[in-house]
């Protein structure tokens, strides 16, 4: 007699653990007595880092039906040059790495991605100005993508330069240029650009509370489809709202014109909230309202709240978990979609240059539309090392 299906994706996903947990232990021996491979004056050095993944996905296409599972090994080698580490004004660093993607069950969708993030902060008693900039080759479906044998493979892209600059005593203003584009390496889906140039008012209304008012200006450009641009207005606070309570919102006015189509309009909010529970355990809360286009050109409004914690049981390990739920409504289509994620894992820092995840993550998605629905269970095993 065959195991029961339920019974196979049980052995699957024991298998997968315990052969995950094997091998971030050989990674922790060798980081064992890591260090710097390359101090570079007394401000810079050079760090060669490492993460080995090992996971058991249940739908690795996110089919509405038959599913398909497979074992998912991603061996991500990279370098981290870092600088200004010691109080400098300036600091920063640049990070490359390659990402080898295997599937066990379909080796013709195996994949090595490119990645490289660089970012730079000065600041000074009068100013601060932000230059981030990043390149990362995706290969996997998304929410509002489900195929049956392929997965979605894109270039994406970032560059921002933000600043604040400091008025008086109790004023600032601050703004930026933000420019993201995706790129899509097959048929089928619709490149996007976009260009936001936020520009926002502080005042100190306490040492360490400011009220801000200020907007945002987007420019969309679609491969294929309607241009928009959206204009948002809003109000909002930032700092130590409690001894216990900081982050910053955002509430106004967010509106939509479209090239060639009706513009709409509606509520806009940004949020992100941190809760000291206590020394060892943070509480975070988010909370977005905007606009945003599907991969298939269609514009649709997102609303999404997430509430999460982070704890140290001791100094080797630590628990987490986040659940977030996200509505969106497509402005061109009967379809609204309830997009429900849940993540949670437990860590154990074997030194302060490699650690090691256990996490469980499910996706759910539940469409008007026919077909667009799905879920997906995912458990896996994490090894970062740095030295």
């Amino acid at each position: 007699m065959y195991p029961a299906p339920n019974a196979k994706k049980s052995q699957q996903k024991l298998c997968t653990t315990l052969l995950a947990a094997g091998f971030v232990v050989v990674l922790g021996l060798a980081a064992s007595k890591a260090r710097a491979i390359a101090p570079i004056g007394d401000d810079a050095s050079l760090f060669v880092t490492g993460v080995a993944t090992i996971a058991y996905n249940d739908n690795i296409f996110l089919s509405d039906s038959h599913a398909k599972s497979s074992g998912v090994y991603d061996l991500v080698p990279g370098l981290s040059y870092e600088y200004g580490t010691n109080n400098a004004l300036t600091k920063g660093g640049l990070q490359v790495y390659e990402d080898f993607q295997e599937f066990s069950s379909y080796s013709s969708i195996n994949n090595q991605l490119f990645n490289a993030v660089f970012s730079n902060q000065y600041e000074d008693a009068t100013s601060k100005i932000n230059f981030d900039a990043s390149m990362h080759q995706i290969d996997q479906p998304q929410r509002d993508i489900q195929a049956n044998n392929y997965l979605v493979n894109r270039n994406v892209y970032h560059i921002d330069l933000t600043g604040e600059q400091k008025l008086d005593a109790s004023s600032s203003i601050g703004a930026g240029v933000i420019f993201d584009d995706t790129d899509y390496r097959a048929v089928g889906y619709s490149d996007l650009k976009t260009t936001a140039i936020p520009v926002n008012y502080y005042l100190a209304v306490d040492p360490k509370l400011d009220f801000s008012f200020g907007g945002r200006v987007r420019f969309n450009t679609l491969e294929g489809g309607n241009d928009s641009t959206d204009v948002y207005v809003d109000i909002g606070a930032r700092g130590e709202f409690t001894p216990n309570l900081t982050g910053e919102v955002d509430v106004g006015y967010n509106h939509q014109e479209i090239d060639m189509g009706r513009g709409t309009s509606g509520l806009g909010a940004d949020a992100s909230l941190t809760y000291a529970y206590s020394p060892k355990t943070n509480i975070v809360a988010g909370l977005t309202d905007d606009f945003g286009y599907a991969a298939d050109g269609n514009t649709f409004r997102n609303i999404s709240a997430s509430l999460g914690f982070n704890s140290a049981i001791d100094e080797q390990w630590a628990i987490d978990g986040t659940a977030t739920y996200g509505y969106y409504t497509y402005l061109a289509e009967n379809r609204q979609d309830n997009f429900y994620t849940v993540q949670a894992g437990i860590s154990y820092i074997v030194n302060l240059n490699f650690k090691v995840r256990l996490g469980y993550t499910l996706y759910d998605n539940s469409s008007t539309v026919s077909g667009a629905s799905f879920d997906d269970d995912i458990v896996s095993v994490t090894g970062t090392l740095k030295f």
